[in-house]
């Protein structure tokens, strides 16, 4: 126990362990710390210390600033095996604390990390990679159970995680307010139940650093009826969900990305809130693209884009099934543009679309108020499409009521 770091050593040092029962609890006392770092329980986020873990029964807790099992600057923390419990107050249960470039990578182990208050659960300002284990993450204030603040990269494939949740936070992504997740790539992955009341897979649809969101070969069914955003990227994200199953529950707002982005959904189920580009007031915001390909998708809002100002490039649906859900809120899906926007190209083909009550525009084309399509096409072959407008003036299938 120590008022400063627990473990730790200097400059670029390395601290490896292979078995043992070990408690480490720094931060501890009244007053300032006392020796190096903030008081970490495993590290230090004061100076390099490159951390490995093999094995062992380990209890790895910071009480004040520091971070449970971690470090600073570009070190690295690889744990392939042991029993582990980490603890943090501020900065990561395990992880890297802030101007950190490195990496955390998990290739086994049973690990238990907790975060408080702002901490995050696995990551901080690291690269996460989680391949392997049993991981239990969860985060009790508003940091991010996996991932954190940095604009860094996250990994994970296989069905390592059995449980994670942010209470206020987000579950796999960058941090509400100081930072965004570069890159997420799920790979080959049953996720538990997602929990959290904020965001569950993402950056904030308001953050200008892109990135993108990759989702193979998934199953992620079960997410916390409270949730008030899906999965979700910035400006220039990109978003690619294949060959997965993926039910959002029905408060959260669906799979989204901002100005500039695209998404595609191959081979795919889903339930979700809608599939679109979110509106920006009075800003004039267009979605790259939107494809729908050999996939079923059953929503309760727009599939394209929505808002004020808010256009689409091009929109693609091959294959697949489209139907409103059950327990739909009063949006009255369409697939299209926003109420004043435009679009480039709509194309149907081989598919079956239900679009019972479209209330923003055209079911299929343009917004309520799109006054001139100009070059746009809408394209419908091979297709099995109902689609009715509630607009009093607008099409079902074309363009607005001014247009």
């Amino acid at each position: 126990e120590a008022r400063a770091d627990a473990i730790a050593t200097g400059r670029n040092g390395s601290i490896t362990i292979n078995g043992g029962n070990i408690t480490a609890r720094g931060g501890l006392g009244e007053g300032s710390p006392i020796g190096l770092g903030a008081g970490s329980g495993i590290g230090s986020d004061d100076v390099i210390n490159n951390i490995t873990i093999n094995g062992g029964n380990i209890d790895a807790y910071s009480a004040r600033d520091g971070l449970g099992i971690g470090s600073a600057g570009t070190a690295t923390v690889k744990i392939t095996d042991g029993v582990i419990k980490a603890v943090s107050n501020a900065e990561a249960a395990i992880g890297l604390c802030q101007y950190g470039t490195g990496s955390v990578s998990i290739t086994g182990g049973k690990i238990t990390a907790i975060g408080k208050g702002d901490a995050a659960g696995i990551g901080g300002y690291a690269d996460v990679s989680i391949t392997g284990g049993e991981i239990n993450v969860s985060v009790e204030g508003s940091g991010v159970a996996i991932g954190g603040n940095g604009g860094r990269s996250i990994t994970i494939q296989g069905n390592a995680i059995k449980s994670i949740s942010s209470r206020t936070g987000i579950c796999i992504g960058g941090n509400n307010r100081n930072g965004s997740a570069k890159d997420i790539t799920i790979l080959d992955a049953e996720l538990p139940l997602l929990g959290g009341e904020d965001l569950l897979i993402g950056n904030r649809v308001s953050d200008d650093r892109g990135g993108n969101i990759t989702i193979k070969n998934c199953r992620i069914l079960s997410t916390d009826i409270m949730a008030v955003e899906g999965i979700q990227l910035g400006n220039k994200g990109n978003i690619l969900i294949e060959n997965s199953e993926i039910k959002l529950s029905s408060r959260a707002n669906g799979i989204r990305t901002g100005d500039g982005g695209s998404i595609a959904i191959r081979d795919s189920q889903l339930v979700t809130n809608g599939i679109y580009m979110v509106e920006g007031g009075m800003t004039q915001r267009k979605l790259k693209r939107l494809e729908i390909t050999n996939s079923t998708v059953v929503t309760s809002d727009a599939i394209g884009s929505k808002g004020n100002f808010t256009s689409v490039g091009e929109i693609v649906i091959h294959g697949s099934s489209i139907r409103q859900s059950s327990e739909d809120r009063g949006n009255g899906f369409g697939i299209g543009c926003g109420e004043y926007g435009s679009f480039d190209r709509i194309d149907i083909q081989d598919s079956q679309i239900d679009i019972p009550r479209a209330t923003l525009g055209a079911a299929i084309g343009g917004g309520k108020y799109t006054t001139d399509p100009g070059n746009s096409v809408i394209r419908i072959a091979n297709s099995v499409v109902s689609a009715r407008s509630n607009g009093v003036w607008s099409t079902a299938i074309g363009g607005g009521r001014r247009s």
